[in-house]
Order: C-alpha cells, then structure tokens, then sequence
C-alpha cells in the first residue's frame, strides 16, 4: 500500500473517530512537508469536503501534539515511515508558508472562502512571528476588493444621529486586554458626551465553518454570535464572529439599523474586513500594536505618528491620544523591597497570546535566573497552556489566568517581563504604576511605554537587571524613579481623552 494510501486512509479513519487526533496529524503534516495544508490535501488526493473544510479550520502551531501523535501511530508499524524526526527551520518555514499562502490567496480561481480563510492563518503567523506583516498587504487588498464587490451595503439616511459605532477584533471583559480595555474607555467617554454607543466585536473565525454558532461561546462575556449585550447605560455591543460573505449578518446589521455617511465608525485594533468594507466616510483606526497596518480609514487615533496609509495610499491624518488607558486612580507607586524579594522574587508574565509568545529562549534564562536566586515564583496571567513549560521550571510556575483586577494582583509582585512582541503596552502600565518593574526588550509598544530607557538588548540580560535591582542599590533607585517620572496625573489623563473624543467628533461633523 503506497504512503498517500496509508495517509489519506488514516485521515477518514481519524475523521470518523477523533478529531483532535486528526488536527495534530494536520499540524505534524504542515511540519513535516513545509507545506501548507491546502497543497498537502492536493497532494494526497483527498476528495472529502468536510475533511477539507475541517483542515482548513485547524490552528497549526502547537509543540504538544507530536507526542500524542507519535504514541497513536506507532502503535501500527504500517505509519513507521510517516513519523521521522522533524527538522525545520523555523524562519524558512514561516518565509516558505507565506509564500505558499500568498500565492493561493492572490489567485482567483481558488475559493474565495477559502483563501480568506488562509489569510487569517496567515496574519496569525506572521502576528505571533513579528515578520512578514508588510508582505499581507497585497493579498488584503485582494481580498477586501473581491469581498466588497459581493456585499451589498446601502448608503442611506437614518433619523438616528450621532451614533458612534466602535468595531474590534475580539472583545473581552479581560482588563489585560488593551482592544478591549481602549473600547471601553471610548465608549464612557462618548457616553458623557451624550452619544449612542455600539460595540461592534468581529471575531475572525476561519471558515468554511462547521462549528454550530449556537453552540459556541465568544470570548469572556459568552456573548454568542447576533448576541446584543448592555455594556453601559446608553451602549451596547453586539457579536458578528465570523464570515461577512457566506451569510448576510453583517449586511443586514448595516442595512437594519441603516449606517450611514452622518455616522462615526472607529476600529480599535488591527485589520478588521468588517469596518473595511463600509464605505462610509468618518472612521478611524486606533491601532494597538507597533506593527504596520491598513485599513479603510482616513484618521488616525494614536499617541504617536504610525506613518501608517490607508489602502487608497493616503496618509492617515493623525488625532493624537493619551497613552494610557487604564484609568486607575488612587494607585500607590510601591517598589518592591529588596528583603522581600530575597525571600521569594515573585515574577510575572500577562498576556492573551502567551503560548506564542514566550520561547525557548525566555524559559531558558529563567532557568538560569532561577539559579542565581534560590527562591522563585513566575506568575503566568493570561491564556497559557503550562505543557509549554519546560519541565526543568515547571514547578516554578504558576497559570493563574484572567485577572479581574490586575492592578491588585500585581501590588506584591516583584518584577514584571515583556515578551518579545507588539502588544503588553497596557498591562505594563498597570505594572509601572504600583511600582514594579518592567523588563522588556527594546522593541514593541512597551519599548516605546518606556521611551525606549532601561530596556535589555536581549533576553540573556534579565538575569542580570534582577541581581543588579536586588543588590545595587543606586541601580534600583535609578529604575524606580524612572519608572515613576513615565505615570500620567490622572486628571491630565482624563483631560487628553476628552480632547481626543472632541476632535474625533469634530471631523466626522458632530456638534456637542
């Protein structure tokens, strides 16, 4: 029997009877042949559309499943041949499957769904890589002109004015989750204005979608999809998860509730198709990552000038904003004591991608941090799985997952350690303020928090900022009254916001 034989029948079997074992064949497939699943079901000759279409769904990356693998298959010498060791370059793989992506999404005759689909496993990685970002501007395009061809928005009047409509990616109560943290803030300031505020969260699931939407809970809030949800007392937020092309949800949202050009759109985030596609004038992007991006907007919402273009090539005209939007009051800036650090240095790690996020490298210098102190305790908070955990540390750390009130959580901690990433800017901020402090490389929005002073060069050099914090005194006091000089009075704060929503108001012609 040849091996495309034995696979494609391994893969109806697994269909039929476990499919979390045929997502990690999926995944160990992609590694293996550096290909993408698509070529990979080509290649085989497989015919089954469900098959296809649940492939197609599959989160590739994810360093537990070759053990599980592994075991299954073993257990018939007839997969020997499909489990050698796996060696691949982690760059070249990433710069081989954007090609290979790229390449499928830029060419009409494949499914229009499909490669939508394959664009969003695309930005994922390219996310969770920090590379490639600028490279998934073309397929975008692509796609977003294909995709409003097809959507039939009308441009209409509505006798219900001055509305603000505030689109996201993903939207939870987590206060860790700087999106969604910034939606709120907008949304009470609009509020005090006397405006009508809706949240409008766009998941991105991938489809062809097999998943029953009834049967699925988004995010924190388990708002379901066509959900509409109180946040505040004149504000609501409503759940769109998923494909504004195979169903018309999104369409008749817009046509029901009659968006128009007198209307103020804002996206907080990155790329939403959703807010894209609108072909209203008034909308802003509010990104909230370092990254390059695009959108459809014509102003800018951020503390800085981005230098970013909307996809007609135009510069975005910048409204500047605060950039702090945790809005804590009555926070005492407290430096950890050097005592208590020495009898347990107490680390934390916050983030909502963590599993990507933290590498080899980082656990590798805990390691060696954890020789150097003898009593250590890391602090996961977040959406982290601890099988990522090496198990030479395992012991040392503890998931303690969402956090309903971080600033509290973090008033006992000792030091507080960015990843290598574009996000973390927010839940810094709640670090800095009672008085931790914030290791981070000199890259991303929590480089830029910290004016790009006191940051390590790389990994390797946490073991040292943390001796030298603990046992040099100067040292410690040079980072604790730097720390403090970045804290924003919160009445300016307050102040900054109120200017940054009056000048949004202003350009989209709203009189308050």
């Amino acid at each position: 029997m040849s091996q495309k034989r034995v696979l494609a029948e391994l893969i109806n079997q697994l269909y039929t009877t476990n499919k979390n074992l045929l997502a990690m064949l999926g995944r160990y497939l992609v590694k293996k042949y550096n290909k993408t699943l698509v070529d990979i079901i080509n290649d085989i000759n497989i015919t089954n559309q469900d098959i296809i279409e649940f492939f197609i769904e599959i989160p590739y990356e994810d360093p537990g499943f070759s053990l599980s693998l592994s075991h299954y298959l073993t257990n018939d010498p007839i997969f020997d041949d499909l489990l050698p060791p796996v060696s691949l370059d982690k760059n070249n793989a990433i710069e081989n499957i954007l090609i290979s992506h790229k390449n499928y999404i830029l060419d009409e005759s494949n499914s229009l769904e499909l490669r939508y689909s394959l664009f969003y496993d695309l930005l994922i990685r390219m996310f969770q890589q920090n590379q490639g970002m600028s490279q998934l501007k073309e397929p975008y395009l692509k796609l977003l002109s294909e995709i409003q061809s097809q959507t039939k928005i009308k441009e209409q009047t509505s006798s219900d004015t001055d509305r603000i409509f505030i689109f996201t990616n993903q939207y939870l109560e987590s206060p860790t989750h700087a999106p969604s943290n910034i939606v709120r803030v907008l949304t009470q300031q609009f509020e005090k204005i006397g405006l009508k505020v809706i949240v409008v969260s766009c998941t991105p699931v991938p489809f062809p979608l097999k998943l029953e939407f009834q049967n699925m809970q988004f995010n924190q809030n388990t708002i379901q999809r066509g959900d509409v949800k109180e946040l505040y007392e004149n504000s609501f937020i409503i759940e769109l998860s998923g494909n504004p092309l195979k169903e018309n949800i999104f369409e008749d949202f817009c046509n029901g509730l009659q968006l128009n050009n007198n209307d103020t759109f804002i996206l907080v985030g990155e790329r939403c198709i959703q807010f894209d596609i609108l072909p209203f004038k008034n909308k802003f992007h509010f990104p909230t990552g370092t990254s390059s991006s695009i959108s459809t907007a014509k102003y800018l919402i951020a503390d800085r000038d981005f230098n970013l273009y909307n996809t007609k090539g135009e510069k975005l005209e910048l409204i500047k904003c605060p950039n702090d939007f945790t809005l804590e009051k009555d926070v005492e800036f407290s430096p950890p004591i050097k005592e208590d650090i020495e009898k347990l240095c107490k680390i934390v790690i916050v983030g909502n991608r963590l599993n990507a996020e933290i590498d080899e490298t980082l656990w590798d210098e805990l390691v060696k941090l954890s020789k150097k102190i003898s009593a250590i305790k890391i602090f996961i908070v977040g959406e982290f799985d601890i099988n990522h955990v090496p198990e030479n540390i395992k012991e040392m750390v503890n998931c303690v997952g969402f956090q309903d009130n971080l600033k509290q959580f973090l008033v006992d901690k000792h030091f507080y350690i960015n990843p290598k990433r574009n996000g973390g800017g927010q839940s810094s901020l709640f670090a800095l303020k009672v008085g931790v402090p914030v290791i981070s490389t000199n890259f991303g929005d929590v480089a830029h928090l910290m004016k790009h002073q006191n940051c390590i060069d790389s990994y390797n050099q946490i073991t040292d900022f943390v001796v030298q914090y603990i046992e040099d005194k100067n040292f410690k006091d040079k980072i604790d009254t730097y720390n403090k000089s970045l804290l924003t009075n919160p009445e300016e704060l307050l102040d900054g916001m109120n200017v940054m929503c009056k000048s949004i108001l202003e350009y989209s012609g709203v009189e308050v």
